[in-house]
């Protein structure tokens, strides 16, 4: 907030998802708005965790003087996140509830991959160790433990608790906690294997 009352930018660029709506809870869209000051919505897509684009974007363009910067990985991409901006269908009641749905399987407090933790002085590549969870979802066990994420979460017992990576985070997330979840999780996967 102290961003918008120093008056000193034109623009700002957070973090705003439908995960996370404190932005908008707390009052600070509206005093940006209110000043005029433009507000670019980065990880609309929870970095990636978020697997409806079409609901995040409808989220995002519900926000007054909000724009979202996406990151994309193909043309086909691209021409979808240009359909979803074009329809102007607003959020129903069954979003409303859908979103609901999504908080509560993933919860609010979870890694979006910005990287501000890193780096880490041990090497550990600390987003692809919490993000664990994620990619037995998407990937699947077998594909996760043939590839390198193994090896990853392997560097990560390393963690020195230093806490620098915490100290970063601009989701004040307990990362030290979430790496040794992520090292319990994978040591599960290995024996069920």
């Amino acid at each position: 907030r102290k961003i918008v009352k120093d008056d000193l930018f034109e623009s700002i660029q957070i973090p705003i998802s439908f995960i996370n709506t404190e932005v908008e809870e707390s009052g600070f869209l509206k005093e940006a708005c209110e000043k005029d000051i433009g507000v670019i919505a980065m990880k609309p897509l929870g970095g990636g965790r978020l697997e409806d684009p079409g609901l995040c974007l409808k989220y995002i363009f519900s926000l007054k003087s909000v724009v979202p910067v996406v990151g994309v990985e193909s043309v086909r991409e691209v021409e979808e996140l240009v359909k979803i901006a074009e329809d102007p269908t607003r959020l129903r009641k069954s979003d409303f509830r859908k979103m609901e749905e999504i908080r509560k399987e993933i919860g609010t407090y979870f890694c979006r991959a910005c990287r501000y933790c890193e780096p880490c002085p041990e090497g550990i590549s600390i987003f692809k160790v919490l993000w664990l969870p994620i990619y037995v979802k998407q990937m699947g066990k077998q594909r996760v433990l043939s590839g390198s994420i193994p090896q990853d979460i392997e560097k990560a017992k390393n963690c020195t608790q230093c806490g620098k990576c915490e100290e970063r985070c601009p989701f004040h997330l307990s990362i030290i906690a979430g790496l040794t979840r992520s090292i319990t999780l994978l040591e599960k996967l290995k024996t069920k294997n």
